[in-house]
Formats: structure tokens, C-alpha cells, sequence
């Protein structure tokens, strides 16, 4: 149903969601061409040197500055249309004011830093036992058998938490998307709602993400990336949507509860005070 709701809002507005990715594309192609270009300036003119470096430094922080404003901006609108809202291109113009700008750049390392825990704790033990037999084949020597059950357990540890590591990084699942409806919230306090919403859905969201890789397979032959990026943002969108909203009614309710067991206390309380 969330993959038939993403078709619908995105009748007459594909070509404007697939701008995002063209942009974001063009970006980082133009910023990662820089360290080429600078190739061609000849270092013995004077300063040339200077302005290649100089050249080499800014064009990662220009990349910084102009796609993880745009990651925020692109989350912002396709939640928008999941909301049943018209997207507008104000709510990507939005993320690149200076200090929304800083919060997307916070956000995007934040998450980087927790999936690269989350890898080092998962992933590197299988990785490492693989390195340390292929390397111990390399220099020292090493039996057959001891290569090939070292290889086979290495991979099946990795396998195994490469299941775990992509279960655990579901967590931050809703984290642009707790930002894009509170810009007012910190990264930080962002990514913890996002962990809270996420408790008992992170297996069915990874399964449902999963559910369109036979989708980005058929992009080598059949189908064109510029349709089916647009078709997987705003399906992840609807069901963010979808998990929002029921993270918020849960709040409600949990604050209701609070609020009901606050006044039956005052009320006990007032009940047992001796009368003057």
C-alpha cells in the first residue's frame, strides 16, 4: 500500500524529484573533478602552487556545504507529499540557510560516526580474520586447510553481521526525517527520537528497503535510475511517515497517561492531608 500511496503523489511531480538527484549528482561529480583539473596548473608559475592546494582544501568543503543541506532539503520534500502536502522547492532552499546548513552537516557526521561503531563492532571481526589469514598466506606461509577454514568462518562472521549491522543501523532510519518535521530540534535530539520510534521496526524496515533491490538491479538493463530513485525516496518517505505519526500518537497517549496519573496523585494526596 505504501508503494501503490508513493506512485500516486508522485504522478506530475517525477521529473521535479529527479532534479534532486541530478543535482546532487552534478555536485559531487563537479567537486570530485576539482583534484583533476588541478593537475593541468603548472607549479612553477609563482603561486600556482599555493592555489592548488588551496584548490584541493575547497573543493570537499564546498561539497560539504552544498550536498548535506541538500540530503536535508530532499528529506524534507518528500515527506512532504507522503504528508499529502504539495512539495515545494522553498523546503530545499530552506536547509541551506546558515545556521540549518551547520544542523545538516552535524546530522550527516553524527550518523556517520554511529554506522562506523556499528561496522567496527560487526563488521571488522570477520574482516579481520579473513586479512589475517590471505596476509599470513602472503608472508609466512600458511596450510590449505588452515586458509580455507579461516576464509569460510571469516566470511560467515562477516555475513552474519553484516545481518546484525544492517538491523542495528535502522535505528537512525527516522533521523532526517524527526529534523525535517522539527528543524527546530538538534541533531542530537533528532537521532534519539529516531532510535525511540524505531524500537520493534527496524526488521520490517529493512526488509521492506530490501524489497527494491530487484528494482535496482533492473536499473543496469531496464529501467532508468532517474525513475526508480524518485519511486524509493518517496516509499521510505511514506513509511517514515507513517512511523512518525504513530511515535507521535504514542507520545500523546504516554503524556496523557502522565498527565491522568499526576492528577490521581494530587488528588490521593490532597485526600490524605489532615484537615486543619
Amino acid at each position: 500500500m505504501l508503494k501503490i500511496k508513493s506512485k500516486s503523489i508522485l504522478t506530475g511531480r517525477n521529473m521535479r524529484a529527479s532534479s534532486l538527484m541530478l543535482a546532487a549528482v552534478t555536485a559531487a561529480v563537479l567537486m570530485g573533478a576539482v583534484p583533476s583539473f588541478t593537475e593541468f596548473i603548472p607549479a612553477e608559475i609563482t603561486g600556482m602552487l599555493w592555489l592548488k592546494a588551496a584548490l584541493n582544501v575547497a573543493a570537499p568543503l564546498i561539497a560539504v556545504a552544498a550536498l548535506y543541506p541538500l540530503r536535508a532539503g530532499s528529506e524534507a520534500w518528500f515527506l512532504c507529499g507522503a504528508s499529502g502536502r504539495e512539495p515545494s522547492a522553498l523546503q530545499v532552499v530552506f536547509w541551506y540557510k546558515p545556521s540549518k546548513a551547520i544542523k545538516s552537516i552535524e546530522m550527516r557526521f553524527s550518523l556517520l560516526a554511529r554506522k562506523l561503531l556499528w561496522a567496527a563492532v560487526f563488521l571488522a571481526p570477520g574482516i579481520s580474520v579473513v586479512s589475517g589469514a590471505l596476509y599470513m598466506m602472503m608472508t609466512e606461509g600458511i596450510s590449505v586447510k588452515l586458509l580455507a577454514a579461516s576464509v569460510a568462518g571469516g566470511g560467515i562472521s562477516f555475513l552474519v553481521g553484516l545481518v546484525f549491522y544492517l538491523l542495528m543501523v535502522q535505528r537512525y532510519f527516522l533521523s532526517y526525517a524527526m529534523l525535517a518535521r522539527n528543524p527546530g530540534k538538534s541533531a542530537g535530539q533528532a537521532v534519539r527520537q529516531s532510535v525511540e520510534a524505531m524500537n520493534g521496526s527496524c526488521a520490517g524496515t529493512l526488509l521492506f528497503r530490501l524489497s527494491f533491490m530487484p528494482w535496482f538491479l533492473l536499473c543496469l538493463a531496464v529501467f532508468p535510475i532517474i525513475y526508480v530513485w524518485p519511486y524509493y525516496k518517496q516509499s521510505c518517505s511514506c513509511l517514515k511517515y507513517e512511523l512518525c505519526r504513530n511515535y507521535s500518537l504514542a507520545e500523546k497517549e504516554r503524556e496523557k497517561e502522565r498527565q491522568l496519573s499526576e492528577t490521581a496523585y494530587e488528588t490521593v494526596a490532597a485526600s490524605e492531608t489532615p484537615q486543619q
